[in-house]
């Protein structure tokens, strides 16, 4: 369980104001499932940092789509004139977002010319101009950031909250029952603190984008191919912290995030959709990667309890309702019954 962290480092959010050139090598990886517009649109934005990164690598792995995702990225990279430093990789299957990095996350650690950097980017992203080159600067500056997220916007000029703290028992109560006078109490706990204008460490950051040194993957392994979506960043992050590497957020760096684009579970403007099984059993197989038996059912027990008085206090006082159709029932069904999750056939 994690406090809060007391290192911080005045950043200016607007971005660098010079140009720097990069010597350091950055291995972007991609993972697409069914946006291939998307993608394109983000590689445009990588084009661009290329001016100050010169050694900005991409591959985008396909997670078998079958919409002619492949074809259509070939066509737009070329039509980019992106073959020498961006590729497509056809995975064939769709074993999840872990698995896709490692497609491409295994062959780049083992070549000759290994990247320094890699960046984890989502497909509905954007780069801001200059965002690369301030991650790789705060890094050589800065050897303890082993991890570092960016400032990430879904609406232009509000931070969205990426640097978050390890799920647990005390951040569980505060989560499930989102009560001001609680979760001031336990505001050193709260999983997701308001974003802030200056470097800062975390307990881990959005998967979204996340800049990761070539050695903490060397130590610490790639993802964990038993997530299929969801909690496999902060697992990775949760490793490396075991094994002394540091996670940071760094709000200088920028980027534009159109979230839940390839899952659809949190597109904005629309109502959520029921929570998929794959989030619980991520969920539950994050939880035993770090905790005994008891200390899961505490957590399990302590959100259901919280979340139910929630509810009760919403429909009293007719407060919205925010959560996914279902949520408790399934997150009861999946963790308390034991409902099992099947993986989509590879």
């Amino acid at each position: 369980m994690s406090n809060a962290f007391s290192t911080d480092l005045p950043c200016n959010p607007s971005g660098p104001t010079e140009p720097i050139v990069r010597e350091e090598k950055v291995h972007v990886v991609i993972v697409n499932y069914r946006t291939p517009d998307m993608v394109l649109q983000c590689l445009h934005s990588l084009a661009m940092e290329r001016e100050q990164v010169p050694g900005l690598k991409v591959s985008v792995v396909d997670n078998d789509s079958g919409d002619g995702s492949v074809t259509k990225l070939q066509v737009g990279i070329t039509d980019l004139n992106a073959e020498k430093w961006a590729e497509v990789l056809d995975h064939g299957r769709n074993p999840g977002f872990g698995a896709g990095n490692n497609l491409a996350l295994r062959d780049a650690l083992a070549a000759e010319d290994v990247a320094d950097y890699f960046l984890i980017l989502n497909p509905d992203t954007e780069i801001r101009p200059g965002a690369i080159a301030t991650l790789c600067a705060y890094a050589a500056d800065h050897p303890e950031a082993a991890i570092l997220g960016p400032r990430t916007e879904s609406t232009p000029g509000t931070a969205d909250h990426t640097a978050f703290r390890f799920p647990g028992f005390l951040n569980g109560i505060s989560d499930g029952l989102r009560f001001g006078p609680v979760d001031r109490l336990l505001a050193r706990w709260v999983t997701a603190p308001p974003p802030r204008d200056v470097a800062h460490r975390s307990d881990w950051v959005s998967g979204g984008c996340m800049f990761v040194r070539k050695d903490v993957l060397q130590t610490c392994g790639i993802f964990d191919e038993h997530f299929f979506l969801y909690f496999e960043e902060t697992d990775l992050c949760h490793r490396a912290l075991r094994h002394g590497f540091q996670t940071w957020y760094l709000p200088e760096a920028v980027i534009m995030h159109w979230a839940g684009a390839s899952t659809g579970i949190a597109t904005a403007g629309r109502p959520p959709k029921r929570m998929p099984g794959w989030w619980f059993a991520s969920r539950r197989h994050y939880l035993r990667n770090f905790h005994n038996p008891l200390y899961l059912l505490a957590c399990d027990l302590a959100f259901l309890a919280t979340r139910s008085l929630w509810q009760l206090r919403a429909w009293i006082t007719r407060i919205e309702a925010t959560d996914p159709p279902h949520f408790l029932w399934d997150f009861t069904r999946y963790n308390l019954f034991g409902r099992r999750w099947d993986r989509p056939q590879d």
